[in-house]
């Protein structure tokens, strides 16, 4: 693979990975919105709802999230350990941090707005 090849390879595996990570990152933040504050564009939810969002949907959204960030950074790193040049080889692994650095900060802070989430629902009237 050429060095062109190589760098087109990372830029679209950061563009691509990148909108999706942005797309699944909205729709989890949605649904923790609703959990927490009860409402969906105004109509109230019920508790029981908002127990199945938050362990069917929402920490399914957040795994997803962090296992592609993780997919990302180890398809970035593969790509450094097979080329060649060292300044493209520096290159995938300086852009390997970015998703590897997204999969870190969900697993902590969404299994921390998670929590919050499930304390909302405790604290919620039936």
């Amino acid at each position: 693979m050429s060095n062109l090849e190589t760098i087109g390879l990372i830029l679209a595996t950061l563009v691509g990975g990148g909108a999706l990570l942005t797309y699944l990152s909205e729709l989890t933040n949605k649904h923790a919105e609703v959990i927490t504050t009860g409402l969906k564009d105004g109509i109230p939810v019920s508790r029981d709802l908002r127990a199945v969002l938050l362990y069917r949907v929402y920490f399914l959204y957040m795994g997803g999230l962090i296992a592609f960030s993780i997919a990302i950074a180890l398809g970035l790193l593969l790509i450094a350990e097979n080329v060649s040049d060292p300044g493209i080889k520096t290159l995938a692994y300086v852009t390997a941090v970015i998703p590897a650095f997204s999969g870190v900060s969900w697993s902590i802070l969404g299994t921390w707005t998670g929590i919050d989430c499930a304390r909302a629902i405790g604290k919620a009237e039936r």
